[in-house]
This record gives C-alpha cells, structure tokens and sequence, in this order.
C-alpha cells in the first residue's frame, strides 16, 4: 500500500499532492486541508530507508544494533539508501537480477546488526 500511496498522482497519495504544488505534508489528503505542514501518518522518506531499503529502527539505544529487512515491492528493481546515524553511516543496497536478489549492507565499526531478506 505504501508503494501504491507513495507512486501514483490520483487522489490519496503523495504523488497527488506533489501533482498539486505541496511542498510539504498536509493536514489530510484533501487538498484544501487548513494546516499544511504536517507529519500526517508518516512519509515516503521514512517508508522507503524503514521497509524499501530496510533500515528499521534501532533494536538497542544509539544504533549499536540495527535490523536490515528490505521489502522489494511492485516494478522496483533496484534500491539504494544510507542513514546517518550517531556511529556512522548505515547503507543498503539490493538490486534484482536473473540471478535473484542481489543484496549489500555496510554499517559502522561500532554497530552490529541482523540481515534478513524477504524476497
């Protein structure tokens, strides 16, 4: 659903409301919602470094374990994020190929982390 929200330009979506000339979240999805500048439930960025890329919220306080699941979703092929975290740069990458799903993580020395996939 994220995917789909995040993708189209017709109305309930983020795409809509960038087709519409928002530059920021708004209070709901209609676009004469009075406050504009709203968290609201969530954003694309969130979504896609927390599920697409799979960075999830740290496990133990200041990132010193991570868990990396990326969820590939709908006609992507190919996802690439970092987060910059208190002890460093965080990465994931994954790609689909003939092969399957081809999958890299770096994260800093001082971090450790659990590496799942879905795919």
């Amino acid at each position: 659903m994220a995917y789909e929200i995040a993708t189209k330009t017709t109305y309930l979506s983020w795409g809509h409301w960038v087709e519409n000339g928002m530059t920021a979240l708004i209070e709901n999805w209609s676009l004469d919602a009075r406050s504009r500048d709203h968290y609201f439930l969530g954003t694309v960025d969130e979504w896609f470094y927390s599920y697409l890329t799979g960075i999830r919220r740290p496990t133990e306080p200041t990132f010193e374990h991570v868990e990396i699941a990326p969820i590939p979703v709908g006609n992507l092929d190919a996802a690439l994020c970092h987060v910059d975290t208190v002890r460093g740069q965080i990465e994931s990458q994954w790609e689909l190929t003939e092969d399957g799903l081809e999958f890299e993580v770096a994260i800093p020395w001082n971090t450790t982390a659990t590496v799942r996939t879905r795919h």
